[in-house]
């Protein structure tokens, strides 16, 4: 598969068939379950080469959309273009422990299309961390407006439901650094993000605050630093929580936390126990 990573940032290459076992057993996981799982990744993303960048030297695979910011030149998209064979790991683990066997086919199918493959992985890093004696269900029907479906309902004996939707928007990378690209440098240093327009199918989802049982949020995973108080002001009539998200290799993912109070921040830590410290913040 060819891709934008130029040789000098790379300091070690193998195959993801290679490397897969190792990953798993540093996250607990056996030889026989992790062969187990291999089988049921995608022969696609089984076929990828594994590759260990300059700036990190964790083992990462080369499968995901790339970047085109003109006609000729393509974009160094990190963790779009090459996840974490890690999250790769701990996603395919959690989709084959919490989906039936439907959704799980349907996740298969997206796993194995490089536009959505990413979609795929943060939508179980979303939930990688959450306690095994809680109750989680993906795309319940009946919580969102007409028929539309949250991603997760979790439920916790200790803090009640929550709603949670995963998105993940790469594209605002590329959109960011074309406009940059074009523009003068005097133009102000902060990135335009239109919230309105990148999640109004996300906010559109949601039941009025006033009118759920339900503590409603948002996990976002941009591949870009955004204005704090711009992505605030937005959600805070919309949610009442929202958490920026990039991928780690130690807990899965790590968040900003946005909340209306600290004492849904409690809440949602408790509920979901998220690391904080993503630095994805102007």
């Amino acid at each position: 598969m060819n891709h934008p990573f130029p040789p000098s940032f790379i300091t070690a290459e193998s195959r993801l068939v290679d490397v897969f076992h190792d990953e798993a057993a540093g996250l607990g996981i056996g030889r026989f379950d992790s062969e187990q799982l291999l089988k049921k990744i995608p022969a696609s993303v089984r076929s990828t080469k594994a590759i260990k960048f300059v700036f990190d030297q964790e083992w990462r695979y080369i499968f995901g959309k790339q970047f085109h910011f003109d006609g000729n030149s393509r974009g160094f998209g990190v963790p779009h273009q090459a996840p974490l064979v890690a999250n790769l790991v701990r996603a395919s683990a959690l989709a084959d422990r919490v989906l039936t066997a439907s959704q799980f086919r349907r996740w298969w199918q997206q796993l194995d299309i490089p536009a959505k493959h990413l979609d795929t992985i943060v939508e179980m890093l979303s939930i990688s961390n959450v306690a095994l004696d809680h109750d989680l269900a993906y795309e319940q029907a009946g919580l969102g407006i007409g028929s539309q479906k949250i991603d997760w309902l979790l439920k916790t004996k200790e803090k009640g439901g929550f709603l949670l939707e995963v998105k993940n928007r790469p594209g605002q990378m590329a959109r960011e650094m074309t406009r940059r690209k074009a523009t003068s440098p005097s133009m102000p240093s902060d990135p335009i993000t239109d919230f309105p327009a990148l999640f109004r199918s996300t906010t559109g989802k949601f039941l009025p605050l006033n009118e759920t049982e339900y503590t409603q949020g948002v996990i976002l995973f941009l591949g870009i630093k955004v204005p704090a108080t711009a992505l605030d002001n937005y959600f805070r009539n919309h949610l009442h929580f929202i958490a920026l998200g990039k991928e780690d290799k130690a807990m899965g993912i790590s968040v900003n936390l946005f909340v209306k109070s600290t004492e849904i921040a409690d809440h949602v830590r408790f509920a979901f126990r998220w690391s904080e410290g993503a630095d994805l913040l102007y």
